[in-house]
């Protein structure tokens, strides 16, 4: 989203032409006082009042607790535009299978050809989301649709409006480089994001993106007191962005004009919210905003969370549950309808019949089905699924006590390990323990013997000593 700070500033700069238009030069007096000139100054003046006008339209700052309904509206908007996707994609696919059925050979050729005819079906859906932003981009040439476009148009905290600009400034653009831009890479991403979501789911992800988006700007606006209004499709873009370089990380993407320099999805991916997250400070901190970082930031977050837990949440939860309820409430019973025509195949005994819901409720009427072999078949059919159904149930019970008997024996194994893994340390330390006895006591028996020889060898010493001594004597 591209701020209106350039817009906001247009009548300060005609004012300044108008004033060199009426300078007391010569030359200029006498272009003025021209009957042209004239013309051409009534037409600045026209020109430059309506957008007075239109730039000082709501010139006065919500409370922050409006920021309630912008969220209740987002949520609101959310919930529409994915429950609307998840009945269309039910109903395209049960047409499907009822094509199926109706004529094989058709279906195999439209399956053939179904790559190319889903890819048509994908232009015309993108060629539809430009052709709706180059509208709106028209209607902003025209001066008298300036008031209009600005309540409606443009996502403001201090517009007249809050909910409704916030899904219609997705569409909007007032700069023509800004509107180009936004489209190629509108159309460079959504043919990936569509392969991967389809058509239904794209345009839900597309619009909630995009109103995220406008709800993140609007809480960075009452933050920081800006009056400035946006406006542009870049937070819906930024969230197909985010979606395509999480769920495609490794793809490579080259820069517009320096295809030489590539680099992965996952990196381009942290690059630009780093980007956008020190832009966003710069703004909050210096005032100085061309582009509305916040709605880019809410954008690209939206497309990550989308892709690591939305898109699960959507396909296993949200669609499977919503549909059901569809189906059950009445809503979606075709079968209350005059004529049905949705093909059925039954089995006779014998072949296979197709024919259709109205033609099997009318035989059932007339004949009790088509005839009473169909009946005893159908019968069948039941015991057969009443008796598998029992099966499986013993099935489920023997796989429950097989899963529990092996869980107790693990738990035996693991138990009986570490009783044989205590006994073992156990016997290893009675081991070392008589081991060492039975070191001490040869250690004690041979101070013993020592001991003994010692006292022997004294013995023998004294015994010379007291001979010589008595030889001594003697002599």
């Amino acid at each position: 989203m591209m701020q209106m700070k350039i817009l906001m500033t247009i009548p300060f700069r005609l004012k300044a032409g108008r004033c060199l238009l009426s300078s007391s030069t010569s030359k200029f007096a006498r272009f003025q006082n021209s009957k042209f000139g004239s013309q051409i100054k009534k037409a600045v003046d026209a020109k430059m009042e309506a957008k007075q006008n239109y730039s000082q339209e709501g010139a006065e700052l919500r409370p922050a607790s409006h920021l309630w309904r912008a969220v209740a509206f987002t949520a609101a908007t959310g919930l529409t535009t994915f429950s609307i996707a998840s009945i269309s994609e039910y109903k395209n696919t049960k047409k499907s299978f009822q094509d199926l059925i109706n004529d094989s050979l058709a279906e195999f050729k439209r399956i053939y050809s179904g790559r190319h005819e889903s890819k048509k079906r994908m232009d015309s859906l993108i060629a539809a989301l430009i052709a709706s932003n180059v509208a709106v981009f028209a209607l902003w040439r025209f001066s008298n649709f300036n008031k209009f476009m600005s309540l409606f148009f443009t996502n403001g905290y201090a517009s007249k409006l809050l909910c409704l600009p916030m899904l219609l400034s997705v569409f909007s653009h007032s700069n023509f480089l800004h509107m180009f831009a936004n489209m190629y890479v509108l159309n460079s991403f959504s043919s990936a994001t569509l392969e991967f979501l389809g058509k239904e789911q794209f345009l839900a992800f597309y619009l909630t993106g995009g109103v995220f988006a406008s709800l993140i700007s609007l809480c960075v606006k009452s933050f920081t007191k800006s009056l400035l209004p946006s406006l542009g499709a870049s937070g819906a873009i930024a969230a197909l962005i985010g979606y395509v370089c999480i769920v495609a990380s490794d793809a490579r993407i080259s820069i517009l004009f320096l295809p030489q320099f590539q680099f992965s999805a996952g990196n381009a991916l942290i690059g630009i919210l780093l980007f956008e997250a020190a832009m966003l400070f710069v703004g909050i901190f210096t005032k100085f905003r061309i582009f509305d970082n916040a709605a880019h930031l809410g954008g690209l977050l939206f497309g990550v969370w989308y892709a690591e837990k939305g898109e699960e949440f959507y396909r296993q939860t949200f669609s499977p549950k919503l549909v059901n309820y569809w189906k059950t409430s009445g809503f979606g019973n075709s079968h209350n309808q005059k004529n049905d025509d949705t093909p059925v195949i039954i089995y006779d005994g014998n072949k296979h019949i197709l024919t259709t819901m109205d033609e099997l409720q009318q035989n059932k009427k007339e004949n009790g089905y088509l005839n009473n072999d169909i009946e005893k078949n159908y019968q069948q059919i039941d015991d057969n699924l009443q008796k598998l159904k029992f099966r499986k149930q013993n099935f489920d019970e023997l796989t429950k006590r097989k899963h529990e008997f092996k869980a107790k024996n693990e738990r035996l194994e693991s138990d009986s390990e570490k009783k044989l893994r205590a006994m073992t340390q156990q016997l290893e330390r009675r081991k070392r323990w008589n081991e060492y006895q039975k070191e001490q006591k040869e250690k004690q028996k041979h101070r013993k013997e020592r001991i003994l020889e010692e006292r022997k060898r004294m013995k023998m010493e004294e015994e010379e000593y007291e001979d010589d001594q008595n030889n001594i004597e003697e002599r």
